[in-house]
């Protein structure tokens, strides 16, 4: 059975996007891990494409998380801005190391790059990491 599209435009719903994805304990330290090669300046363009795509997802899964375990208000807030911090950075990233033609060339892997409107419907930011996680993690 099919996970409905809840954005209308392609984009999958988180349980289908991190389907498979690891731990959250898992996941965390390693891209910690990243971060630190990231903030050496130690990362080749692909690689730190895949730090910015494993840490907006870790920050939206977490938000996720927050909120399916009825966090504290503040904590969901937080986790939520955070999560919208780093989806806004990695569309920023995939904009700006693409080519001339955004419709051809980019780091994406979803069917819509990062400057298409339909990330600028409600719940896009989370819908474009959601998109470019599914496409990443299952090619």
């Amino acid at each position: 059975m099919q996970t409905p599209d809840p954005y209308g435009f392609g984009a999958p719903a988180p349980a289908s996007a991190y389907a498979g994805a690891p731990d959250l304990l898992d996941e965390a330290p390693l891209v910690l891990a990243m971060a630190g090669e990231f903030l050496a300046d130690r990362l080749e363009p692909d690689a730190e494409r895949e730090f910015r795509l494993r840490q907006a997802a870790l920050s939206d899964r977490s938000h996720l998380a927050a909120v399916e375990q009825d966090q504290a208000t503040e904590l969901v807030d937080r986790l939520a801005r955070a999560a919208a911090q780093d989806a806004y950075d990695l569309m920023r990233h995939d904009a700006l190391t693409s080519g001339e033609d955004l419709a051809e060339a980019g780091p994406w892997r979803g069917e819509h790059g990062p400057t298409s409107p339909h990330w600028e419907a409600p719940g896009g930011l989370a819908a474009y990491v959601r998109t470019e996680y599914a496409a990443w993690s299952r090619p």
